[in-house]
């Protein structure tokens, strides 16, 4: 993990004007890392309770769905794009 992450886990998700998107953008780079959803969770709240006017739980929740959503498709899209790939005869991780 880079420092951005362990600031924002420490130092909490911002002011209340940013917390929203910085939460999503929180979660998303943790995603994006391969972290498990659900240790992905316990850093959230660790981040939200280090905010010094959290957000509701409920609203985690709801920004917490929206970006594992995202994740989803995006990690689809990556293996859709390597299905491609192999069907036509190049291999991914051969091309690094």
């Amino acid at each position: 993990m880079n420092s951005e992450i362990f600031e924002t886990l420490i130092n909490g998700l911002g002011d209340k004007d940013n917390r929203k998107n910085n939460l999503d953008s929180f979660i998303s780079k943790l995603l994006s890392r391969n972290i498990d959803p659900k240790q992905v969770s316990a850093l959230v709240l660790i981040a939200n309770k280090n905010t010094k006017d959290s957000l509701p739980l409920k609203e985690v929740g709801r920004i917490m769905n929206l970006a594992i959503t995202k994740e989803i498709e995006r990690r689809e899209k990556i293996e859709e794009i390597n299905n491609t790939l192999h069907e036509i005869g190049l291999d991914i991780n051969r091309l690094n």
